[in-house]
């Protein structure tokens, strides 16, 4: 029963300390095993303690690799939200650029810069026509003057004649 428990608790230690004071040979062998013996017990302490550093050091590094990988799959997410908002705003700014392409196929020579202009004149007519029918209030175009309110009857009769000589 006792030898059980030695053999259970003491026995690799003390086999490989008695193994050491065989080699070693001392000249006293009990104080050295004992000596061996305190030393091997702070040898297995730092061991465990190594041991278990070791392994957190081991679950951290897994943990960095993890996050790593995740660091990766979040730039190839953005890179491909920037792709996408690039594109987007090449089509937006298509889009933008129809307004243009009058001017675009003038300068071409797919069109008369005469028709640009006759187009581009008729559809700022046409966008104060649409202003006007809102408002109510009529905008004088580039080539009109706005007329000055009449002071008196004298001017009122002046216009008049002046329309019906601008008619005939």
């Amino acid at each position: 029963m006792d030898s059980e428990y030695l053999k259970l608790h003491l026995g690799s230690c003390l086999a490989e300390g008695l193994a050491e004071v065989a080699e070693q040979r001392p000249a006293d062998p009990i104080l050295y095993l004992a000596r061996w013996l305190y030393k091997h017990n702070a040898n297995v302490e730092n061991d465990r303690k190594r041991n278990a550093q070791l392994v957190l050091l081991e679950q951290a590094r897994a943990k960095a690799r993890q996050e790593a990988v995740q660091q990766q799959e979040l730039r190839q997410v953005q890179r491909q939200i920037s792709e996408a908002l690039e594109q987007s705003k090449t089509v937006n700014k298509g889009k933008a650029d129809v307004s243009e392409w009058p001017q675009a196929a003038a300068e071409s020579g797919a069109v008369t810069a005469a028709a640009v202009a006759e187009e581009s004149t008729s559809e700022a007519a046409d966008g104060d026509a649409a202003e006007e029918e809102e408002s109510g209030v009529r905008l004088a175009t580039p080539l009109e003057e706005p007329s000055k309110p009449p002071q008196n009857l004298e001017d009122i009769q002046e216009q008049e004649e002046e329309e019906v000589a601008a008619e005939v």
